[in-house]
């Protein structure tokens, strides 16, 4: 079951992640959304109103996607994000010295630059903790299977380190490798090839 799961997974990742052939994220000093499309809400304080470019973010805001809706927004201006359709991510922590998102479901790709010394980002999911300097990847959050969600990860450019509660494990992704990670296994995650498609071709950064 695991196994059918974790290819339902990789397939679908790879039908809907890299479809961006230029996908440029703005390299904004403000914590704000920079590109907004079809159905966006950002809850703040168990509010949803309808997002715009523009839309400061604030600790503890999440960003909701239906399943048309595409929202860019950065992040001190060192990080990229990109939010796809039908997903949810938490703004948790905006300092530059502690930058956290956590996806709860659905699909994130983020650009970063090289960090300061003293700044960290983090990017949490049910069943894993990623942490990054400088690197250009993607999240999946997979909720398909109730009580055992599947954390999909998948780097283009850089290292990405990602933390396993359960089996107390850090895997280390280099370019062109992926991860599955899920709540519960019976054998330990191992590091795959990303799919060609799962490559995050064209991601950039805008100076």
């Amino acid at each position: 079951m695991l196994k059918k799961s974790a290819s339902m997974a990789a397939l679908g990742f790879a039908l809907f992640l890299f479809q961006y052939n230029s996908l440029l994220f703005a390299a904004s000093t403000d914590n704000a959304l920079t590109n907004v499309q079809g159905q966006v809400e950002i809850i703040h304080n168990g509010q949803a109103q309808t997002a715009q470019v523009g839309a400061k973010l604030e600790p503890s805001d999440i960003v909701k996607t239906g399943p048309d809706g595409v929202a860019d927004f950065s992040m001190n201006g060192v990080a990229g994000s990109r939010v796809l359709g039908d997903s949810e991510v938490d703004i948790t922590d905006t300092q530059m010295q502690s930058m956290l998102l956590k996806v709860k479901n659905g699909k994130l790709i983020l650009n970063l630059a090289k960090l300061p010394k003293e700044s960290t980002f983090k990017v949490e999911t049910p069943t894993a903790i990623a942490a990054v300097r400088g690197t250009q990847f993607s999240v999946n959050v997979n909720n398909f299977n109730p009580g055992n969600p599947l954390s999909s990860f998948a780097v283009r450019d850089g290292q990405l380190n990602v933390f396993s509660p359960v089996s107390q494990e850090t895997f280390t992704l280099n370019p062109g490798q992926a991860l599955d990670i899920p709540k519960e296994f019976t054998q330990p995650p191992s590091i795959r090839q990303a799919l060609g498609n799962q490559r995050l071709l064209g991601l950039n950064l805008a100076a």
